[in-house]
């Protein structure tokens, strides 16, 4: 609600040194409550609120972090700011790495390859690289993600060289997704 929003403005600008955990609890929960009222350039500007009080939070976790970083590259993505949307989850992405953070790694990649235009190879250097990485670290039971980044990686090669491999994990994303049995993943995949 507003008075969420009204409570981590408040929080942040009567912290010196700008930040608290309760701030950034409080920016990250209203930036939360945007993104479900559709008001992507609030959250946004939320979530980078609480980024910036994170900054002053000593011992401040990295995976909040990583967890903030991926909640503003979605929402700047959603508010229709692709360029920055982008910096934003190749952040995230790194951060992920570092920790060894597989789940996070893996919605990183799939919002770099497009939440809103489903990105082509010849459009970014890195979206290749970044789906490929994840999609070979993780050897685990099938699952939506695995769809997710097979469908990503398959639509990123689509017109490249590789068509061949595009069209594989194009086959590839479709059969495990209809092994998962669940419609949602199916209609994505497709």
């Amino acid at each position: 609600s507003n008075r969420l929003a009204e409570l981590a403005h408040h929080l942040h600008l009567s912290t010196p040194g700008g930040g608290t955990e309760r701030g950034v609890e409080y920016a990250r929960r209203a930036g939360d409550d945007a993104m479900v009222r559709l008001a992507y350039e609030d959250a946004a500007r939320l979530y980078e609120m609480a980024l910036q009080q994170l900054n002053f939070v000593e011992d401040a976790e990295s995976g909040l972090r990583c967890e903030l970083l991926l909640r503003l590259g979605d929402a700047r993505s959603r508010a229709g700011d692709l360029a920055a949307a982008r910096e934003t989850l190749a952040d995230a992405a790194d951060l992920a790495k570092r920790l060894g953070d597989a789940k996070r790694l893996a919605r990183a990649a799939i919002g770099y390859g497009g939440w809103i235009e489903w990105m082509r190879a010849g459009a970014d250097r890195r979206v290749i690289p970044l789906l490929d990485v994840f999609f070979w670290i993780i050897r685990r039971p099938p699952s939506p993600t695995h769809v997710q980044l097979m469908a990503r990686l398959a639509c990123a090669l689509r017109g490249s060289a590789d068509r061949e491999r595009s069209e594989h994990l194009s086959r590839l994303a479709v059969n495990m997704a209809r092994d998962l049995d669940d419609v949602r993943t199916l209609l994505y995949a497709l």
